[in-house]
């Protein structure tokens, strides 16, 4: 996170990560989250409050939002689609469908949402500061069905929420099998 390119990719995606000497990272977002201070092990402190992830446990309890993307490929909108009413047959609490990487994270650390799902964002500047901003949170950081989480360049995968809420979204959303091409 010291190098320059890291900056950069954040700045893409609305964000600033930045460090110093004891500051791990720093997040600029678009209002309503102007700054959100981080410090190893001391938590996600938008303006200057301390924030935890929500508490949710199961699906029925949680608040999720997901973002279906780009993508137009019909079969992979299908399974998309598929998951989502899963989640809906499931009894989720609500859904939510937008279109932020960074602050449907922001969000779900701060406790405005319990979960956010994505199969295929961005790339690695959607999510990186997120990632941080989340674990700091008292959040964990998921594939979309469950598995670990790995930043990499291109199209990734994400659940993220607390540990309860995202096994049981991921035990749904791995109901659905992906459609073929």
């Amino acid at each position: 996170m010291r190098s320059r390119g890291a900056r950069a990719l954040g700045k893409r995606a609305g964000l600033k990560l930045t460090q110093t000497s004891s500051t791990l990272s720093r997040l600029t977002d678009l209002p309503p989250h102007p700054l959100a201070p981080l410090q190893r092990g001391g938590g996600t402190t938008p303006n200057g409050k301390r924030v935890r992830v929500a508490g949710a446990k199961k699906v029925t309890e949680a608040l999720v939002v997901n973002n279906m993307g780009a993508s137009r490929d019909p079969a992979f909108n299908v399974t998309t689609t598929d998951r989502l009413l899963a989640l809906l047959q499931a009894n989720v609490r609500g859904l939510r469908n937008t279109g932020s990487a960074a602050q449907n994270m922001m969000d779900v650390a701060c406790g405005k949402l319990d979960a956010y799902f994505e199969d295929g964002f961005g790339g690695p500047w959607d999510v990186a500061a997120g990632h941080v901003i989340v674990h700091e949170a008292g959040g964990v950081m998921r594939d979309h069905l469950g598995g670990p989480f790995v930043l990499m360049a291109g199209k990734g995968q994400l659940l993220c929420g607390n540990a309860e809420v995202c096994e049981d979204i991921a035990r749904v959303l791995k109901t659905v099998q992906p459609r073929a091409a």
